[in-house]
C-alpha cells in the first residue's frame, strides 16, 4: 500500500484463478476506511484506449492486476506511478482465439504499464506501455524508481535510444523500470516520453520478449518469433524471473542502480484447456549455463549514461537486493558456520571475512533459487568490506541456506567476492 495525503492507495491481486475482469487501483481515506474512488487497469469498451482490446467484450479482459510492488509518489508533480501486470489467459492465441492481434504497442492497454495517476482524483495523466498483448505472463509490476539525474546515454552501451537526446545531457525527472523478463526503460516522468531502453542483462533480442523499439516514438515491438501460432506450441522465452518483484537499489551517492538478476528462462506450451492457456509452463536455466554456468548476477549500472560499471556473478541464485547507507552498518565480525546445501564455488560467496572500514560493499543473499542483495553507497573505488552474516536453522545441527548474506568488495572493474576464511564447524 502507499499511504498519501490522508489516503492509502492499494493495488488489487484480482486472482487469475477466479478470471476477475478489470482489476483495479483504488484509493481509501486512512482514518474512516472508506473508497474514495478507483481507476481501472484494464480499459473498458467505451473507454479510452478499449479499443486496443479489438472485440474482446469487457467481462473477458481479464486480470491485467496491480499486483506487484506498490505505486511510487512525486510530491512536486503530485503524481503516483502504478506497474501493471498481464492479461489472461497468457497466451495470445487462447485469450483472444487468434494470434494475429498486432505486434506493437498499444495492445491491450493498460497491461504491461505504468500508469502515472493524478494523486487526488486517479486520473491517468499519462501511461507507457513495456509490451503489447503479452504471450507469456511477463509482468511489469516492479518499482518505479524515481530519479533526477542527467539523461546521458552511451550509444555504445545503451541499444535504444531517443534521438532527441543526442548532444543535450540535460537533467531531467525520470521514472527507471525493469520487468520480469529484464529490459531496463527510462521514461521522463513529467510527459511520459521514452529516453532509452537497454535489454538487460542480454546483448541478443533472439530469445528475448522485445524484437525492436521505434526511438522516436517509443512504441515497443514484440518477438513475434516466440508467439504461438497454434496450440501444443512450444518455446523457451528468455528470460523469465529475471527481475521479478525483488528490489533493487540505487544509490544517488554514485548515481548507480544495483541490480539482481536471474539467468533463467521460461519453457512454455499453449495450452486451450487450462485457466493459464499454458501447460507445460516452467522455468529453466539459460540455455547455456545449464551445467556450470553463473546463474546470478549484481550489475552496478550508471542510470545517466547506461554504462555498466560493476558485475557480481556467480552459481546460486540470489533473493533480494538490499542498499545500505554509505557502509555505516556493519555485518558480524565473527567468521561464520559453513553453510550446507552450496556447492563449493557457490560456498566461497556464502563465506568471506575481510578486515577494514566496511564502507563499499554488496551483500549476497542465496537462499532458495532467488535473487539478490545489496549495497552501494558511497564511493566507487576498490576498499575493503565487512564480511557476513550467515544465520543457519534446523534441528539437530542441520544447517539450512535460507538466509545468507555475503560482503562483496566493489571496484572500479568488477564486483569481486571477499577473501574467505577456512570455515568451522557448527556447534550441534
Amino acid at each position: 500500500a502507499l499511504s498519501i495525503k490522508g489516503q492509502v492507495g492499494t493495488g488489487r491481486t484480482c486472482s487469475p484463478s477466479r478470471l476477475e475482469a478489470r482489476c483495479f487501483v483504488a484509493a481509501y481515506d486512512a482514518d474512516a476506511g472508506a473508497e474514495l474512488g478507483r481507476t481501472y487497469t484494464a480499459a473498458g469498451a467505451d473507454d479510452p484506449g478499449g479499443e486496443t482490446w479489438g472485440s474482446l467484450p469487457t467481462a473477458r479482459r481479464v486480470h491485467v492486476s496491480p499486483w506487484g510492488l506498490p505505486g511510487s509518489y512525486d510530491p512536486d508533480l503530485n503524481r503516483v506511478f502504478w506497474g501493471i501486470a498481464v492479461p489472461l489467459p497468457y497466451p495470445r492465441l487462447v485469450r483472444r482465439g487468434t494470434w494475429d492481434v498486432g505486434d506493437r504497442t498499444p495492445c491491450e492497454l493498460y497491461s504491461n504499464s505504468t500508469l502515472a495517476m493524478n494523486a487526488d482524483t486517479g486520473e491517468i495523466d499519462w501511461y507507457y506501455q513495456y509490451l503489447p498483448c503479452d504471450d507469456w505472463d511477463q509482468d511489469f509490476v516492479q518499482e518505479r524508481t524515481l530519479i533526477d539525474t542527467v539523461v546521458n546515454p552511451d550509444p555504445e552501451a545503451v541499444r535504444w535510444i531517443n534521438p532527441t537526446l543526442r548532444g543535450t545531457a540535460e537533467e531531467r525527472k525520470v521514472v527507471v523500470v525493469m520487468g520480469e523478463p529484464g529490459g531496463l526503460f527510462v521514461n521522463d516522468r513529467e510527459t511520459g516520453e521514452f529516453l532509452w531502453a537497454a535489454p538487460l542483462p542480454y546483448t541478443s533480442t533472439e530469445r528475448f520478449v522485445i524484437r525492436d523499439i521505434d526511438v522516436e516514438t517509443g512504441a515497443v515491438y514484440i518477438n513475434m518469433d516466440l508467439v504461438a501460432k497454434e496450440v501444443g506450441q512450444r518455446f523457451v522465452i528468455c528470460g523469465h524471473n529475471v527481475k521479478s518483484w525483488w528490489s533493487w537499489s540505487y544509490s544517488p551517492v554514485t548515481g548507480l542502480l544495483y541490480i539482481p538478476f536471474n539467468r533463467s528462462c521460461l519453457d512454455q506450451t499453449a495450452n486451450d484447456q487450462t485457466i493459464s492457456g499454458a501447460s507445460l509452463r516452467v522455468s529453466i536455466a539459460e540455455p547455456g549455463l545449464e551445467d556450470d554456468g553463473d546463474l546470478t548476477e549484481v550489475r552496478a549500472i550508471d542510470i545517466s549514461t547506461g554504462r555498466e560499471r560493476g558485475r557480481y556473478s556467480q552459481r546460486a541464485p540470489q533473493r533480494r537486493l538490499d542498499a545500505r547507507d554509505g557502509g555505516q552498518r556493519r555485518l558480524l565480525r565473527r567468521p561464520p558456520p559453513p553453510v550446507s546445501g552450496l556447492r563449493r564455488r557457490d560456498r566461497s560467496c556464502a563465506l568471506g571475512d575481510d578486515s577494514g572500514q566496511p564502507d563499499h560493499r554488496l551483500s549476497c543473499d542465496l537462499r532458495r533459487r532467488w535473487p539478490a542483495v545489496p549495497d552501494g553507497a558511497g564511493r566507487w573505488r576498490g576498499e575493503s568490506a565487512e564480511h557476513l552474516r550467515a544465520r543457519a536453522g534446523g534441528t539437530d545441527g542441520e544447517q539450512h541456506a535460507r538466509d545468507v548474506h555475503a560482503a562483496v568488495a566493489i571496484s572500479d572493474r568488477r564486483l569481486r567476492p571477499l577473501r574467505r576464511p577456512a570455515p568451522r564447524r557448527a556447534r550441534r
